[in-house]
């Protein structure tokens, strides 16, 4: 009847006596004559009320008598507003089929667009269509919660829920925590460590660990921390979460603790995290004894110091800078990058950026061994585009894109998305296909080892049992590479690995001094042409091939040690430089920032209250507060215009690229000429 009268009646009053009972009910749009309006509901925004009419014609009068039966006097005629089924609520059937939609793991949008799709009738009008055509997702998410569908939230408090949610989830191997009374958020902890991530800490951890933090992931000022490994195919994956308040060594060591209780044998051989030591401090609190050394990530270096050129350097001097530093980043033989590194300080130091080589000095001289990736040969991964990439896609696909989350959705997403991923790595696995690039990019090196030393005498001279010498074909001085195979085996797993699939090329065996060895998992032209045409060479890998130590690490063993080319042989244990007082600097100043966006955050939800209780007095008396302290602040940091505050958002996402069959003139021209600039470049320092 509602339906088709597009009538929502309300009860308004009933009357009891001994005849029966008398119900009268009118329209939902009416708000009836002796209504009062309470004068704070009109300063309310961004509110739609249903009681937009003083009196609607529309009216029902139910007389249930004592003998059962039932008079009806109704009118079904609206006057001062428009009728529209819009305004009527769903159906039974409606809600239990978008309940059903709900279970079967549709996502809301799509329940939305069918359903709309599958009721709207073209011959009807507008306001006549049924109810379930005017579905939103507002709709969809509270039948959710009314039938308890929403994945994760077992309370409305976000902190309850939170709690059990932790305390009963099987997917958490450990957790920690710890609430707080501060409105700011200050002194809150949440750490865990997932049951999938203890497996893969026992089997990958010992080969390094990632470690990166983000924030904006939910509708708090908390920061979310995560530390990530890497497999044998080069597949990272999330082992274990941190979200916090503040950033600081403290919280760090709080998940390294329960690390260390899932894990007893975690010992990674390096740590990769930002340029401070945040990370680096926390794990040394409960590892002091570990053998990691601290790394940087080698695409921020070298972004950082590109930067630097920019800002620093005049322009005409900015691409001869960016050639010599990226010829000094990706030398692989620690001779020449020595070598290397000085001629770029000279070449500064003769064109009188002073400033430039006073960055140097201050961030990365003393500290080669941190970027530098000729001092970590064989290393699972030279950046952190594996936390980078999964921050990524928590925010942009798994949250979609959304930053008011409860915390107990987060978490709740964050151990689904840990379960999905060892489903989706074993279902590549058993299907024989690769999940990563490096063996599509290995294959590619194959391929050109065998169009470029097939029938070539002398292209590949021995030194000793496991040294060689490699002819090289590109550039104009074709200079010969050093090329060494170690005699220890991997550790690689023999079913999902970045082996070699015609050679069996390893990039944990052979070692190449050339610059496009420096691709974790990838091994270089000429380590191919070794593998593929010296004989001795092909015995050794086929030989160490049967001697996988993977059964060593599934029995329950402890962890073997790295190979020997990721430790110096000089000093194995202590390379690791003194934290710059610069870096530590930063360090402070960035924990103090983050105490500051969260009383900024918690004074904005007090000016939002006070603007909707309308509340001047209190609101003034805030700015008068605040201006007094901003007065205080000295003229030179103190703007004189400010900028507004930028809306948070989670990350700017993938940028659209121009779609273009060929490429222009103007570009193969600009391609030809870097090319012939980095040959040049590469015979001078041969």
């Amino acid at each position: 009847m509602e339906e088709k009268t597009n009538t929502k009646l309300v009860i308004r009053r009933t009357a009891r006596s001994s005849r029966g009972n008398i119900y009268t009910y009118v329209c939902q749009h009416s708000r009836g004559t002796d209504a009062e309006i309470d004068p704070k509901e009109l300063k309310r925004r961004y509110t739609k009320r249903k009681h937009v009419v003083k009196n609607c014609s529309a009216f029902a009068k139910v007389h249930v008598r004592g003998d059962g039966f039932i008079e009806l006097h109704a009118c079904f005629d609206h006057i001062g507003h428009v009728s529209d089924n819009a305004w009527l609520p769903l159906t039974a059937d409606d809600r239990t089929r978008v309940k059903s939609l709900i279970e079967e793991g549709v996502p809301p949008s799509l329940i939305v667009s069918k359903l709309r799709s599958e009721h709207w009738d073209e011959n009807l009008s507008h306001s006549m269509q049924a109810r379930i055509c005017y579905l939103t997702t507002r709709d969809v998410s509270r039948i959710a919660e009314q039938n308890g569908l929403l994945h994760g939230q077992y309370r409305r408090n976000d902190l309850d829920s939170l709690k059990m949610l932790m305390s009963q989830s099987p997917d958490i191997a450990k957790y920690r925590l710890v609430f707080t009374e501060n409105a700011t958020g200050d002194g809150f902890i949440a750490a865990f460590v997932t049951s999938t991530g203890q497996k893969h800490l026992e089997l990958y951890s010992h080969r390094g660990i990632v470690f990166d933090d983000t924030f904006n992931v939910s509708r708090y000022a908390l920061r979310l921390a995560t530390l990530l490994v890497s497999d044998d195919a080069g597949n990272g994956f999330p082992c274990a979460h941190l979200l916090a308040f503040r950033m600081t060594s403290a919280e760090i060591a709080i998940l390294f603790e329960l690390i260390k209780e899932c894990v007893p044998q975690f010992d990674p051989s390096i740590v990769m995290t930002d340029d401070t030591y945040i990370f680096y401090n926390g794990f040394k609190t409960v590892f002091p004894n570990s053998r990691a050394a601290k790394v940087l990530c080698s695409f921020h270096v070298s972004q950082t110091v590109l930067r630097k050129h920019k800002e620093l350097l005049n322009k005409c001097d900015i691409s001869t800078a960016e050639r010599l530093f990226h010829a000094t980043l990706f030398e692989m033989n620690p001779v020449k990058f020595e070598n290397n590194f000085c001629v770029y300080t000279t070449w500064l130091n003769s064109i009188g950026a002073k400033k430039m080589v006073d960055y140097i000095e201050k961030n990365l001289r003393g500290r080669q061994r941190e970027w530098a990736l000729c001092y970590r040969r064989g290393a699972q991964f030279t950046t952190t585009n594996h936390a980078e990439s999964f921050h990524n896609t928590l925010k942009h696909v798994l949250l979609q894109s959304k930053q008011n989350s409860r915390l107990d959705a987060v978490v709740y997403t964050l151990l689904r998305n840990s379960s999905d991923r060892e489903l989706h790595l074993i279902a590549m696995n058993h299907k024989h296909e690769n999940p990563s690039k490096r063996q599509k990019q290995n294959i590619s090196a194959h391929k050109d080892a065998l169009r470029l030393y097939t029938g070539v005498p002398g292209a590949i001279k021995q030194i000793s049992s496991t040294k060689y010498k490699v002819l090289s074909f590109l550039g104009v001085a074709k200079p010969e590479y050093e090329v060494t195979i170690t005699e220890e085996p991997c550790d690689c797993n023999e079913k999902l690995n970045s082996h070699c699939a015609r050679c069996g090329a390893c990039y944990k065996r052979i070692f190449c001094e050339c610059r496009e060895s420096y691709k974790s998992g990838v091994s270089c032209l000429h380590s191919h042409a070794l593998a593929t045409f010296s004989e001795q060479v092909r015995n050794i890998l086929q030989s160490q091939s049967q001697h996988s130590m993977r059964s060593t690490f599934s029995s329950g063993a402890p962890l073997q040690a790295l190979p020997p080319s990721l430790e110096s042989e000089n000093d194995p244990a202590d390379f690791i430089s003194a934290a710059p007082e610069d870096v530590l600097r930063k360090d402070d100043v960035k924990e103090l920032f983050q105490v500051f966006e969260g009383t900024q955050a918690h004074l904005a939800e007090i000016a939002r209250r006070l603007l909707k209780e309308n509340r001047a007095d209190l609101l003034k008396d805030l700015n008068n507060n605040l201006e007094r302290v901003t007065q205080e602040v000295p003229e030179d940091i103190n703007p004189a215009l400010a900028r507004r505050l930028p809306m948070q958002v989670p990350g700017t996402g993938k940028k659209p690229s121009l779609i273009q069959p060929f490429k222009t003139r103007t570009k193969l021209k600009a391609e030809a000429r870097e090319r012939r600039q980095f040959k040049d470049l590469s015979n001078t320092n041969c």
